[in-house]
């Protein structure tokens, strides 16, 4: 109940901050500071742990502009970035 929660503390403190990154075209492939995390299709819902601090994702697709976000995660709430490449 409450008291077990009371006792833990607060969770947010030693969870990592999260990241969730809606990207179109589905198959452009999404950076978290130079990583691969995969293909934006395969990214859809999901929250994806992040440590705080400062970063950037770039979003890449054949034949689009590539998307270049920078980003301060402070742990507080979940960051969702929204990229829609256009065509070149």
């Amino acid at each position: 109940g409450a008291a077990g929660a009371a006792e833990r503390g607060p969770v947010w403190r030693d969870d990592p901050a999260l990241l969730i990154v809606d990207a179109t075209p589905h198959d452009a492939e999404v950076y978290l500071d130079g990583r691969r995390l995969g293909a934006a299709g395969e990214l859809v819902a999901l929250a994806l742990p992040v440590s705080p601090g400062r970063h950037v994702v770039h979003v890449l697709a054949p034949g689009y502009r590539p998307s270049v976000q920078a980003f301060l995660v402070d742990g507080t709430f979940p960051v969702r970035l929204r990229a829609t490449l256009t065509p070149e």
